[in-house]
């Protein structure tokens, strides 16, 4: 049997499926078999992998008559850790009077909040948010949301302001009121 020329170099593409893992495939060539694991080769050109994983896929021309299967060549990719959705807050920054209760959420699930209020980018040695935050003075909260085997959210930065309550007229009751 004849040799056949390899094909050529490729690279691998992936897609999120939500943030749980991606599908990763080989671009598909006339004629040739796939492999994930450069022992094994048939038509199937796409794997489910793990957010971190190193992926590597193979192609070579498969065996025709009068023709030995190719070379392979092969490529690899890292896939990306997924990224944990930054807090939000419940109220989002402003003023307020007298004291204010501060509430933080994240929509990734089982993801842990930190957060300052000195100014400070938060880390996992800030304080671990589990109730909301009660506010007396103008304070700038930051947090980060995080979850093992995910990249740490971008930082939320919230700016609230203590303002003095606003004066309010006094009126004396045992000041006899006269109309003309």
């Amino acid at each position: 049997n004849q040799p056949q020329k390899a094909p050529p170099t490729f690279i691998l593409e992936y897609k999120a499926n939500s943030d749980i893992n991606y599908t990763v495939t080989i671009p598909i060539v006339e004629g040739a078999e796939y492999s994930f694991d450069g022992s094994t080769y048939g038509a199937e050109n796409t794997i489910t992998a793990n957010a971190g994983d190193i992926v590597t896929g193979y192609i070579r021309l498969a065996a025709k008559p009068g023709y030995n299967a190719s070379d392979a060549v092969s490529a690899s990719v890292t896939l990306p850790l997924f990224v944990v959705a930054a807090p939000t807050a419940n109220p989002n920054g402003g003023s307020f009077v007298d004291s204010l209760r501060v509430t933080l959420t994240s929509t990734t699930p089982g993801a842990t909040i930190y957060y300052t209020t000195d100014g400070i980018t938060p880390t996992m040695n800030s304080l671990q948010y589990n109730s909301a935050i009660l506010l007396s003075q103008t304070t700038t909260i930051k947090a980060i949301a995080v979850k093992p085997g995910m990249t740490n959210s971008e930082v939320l930065i919230l700016d609230f302001t203590l303002e003095e309550a606003p004066e309010t007229d006094i009126i004396d009751i045992n000041y006899p009121i006269t109309t003309d």
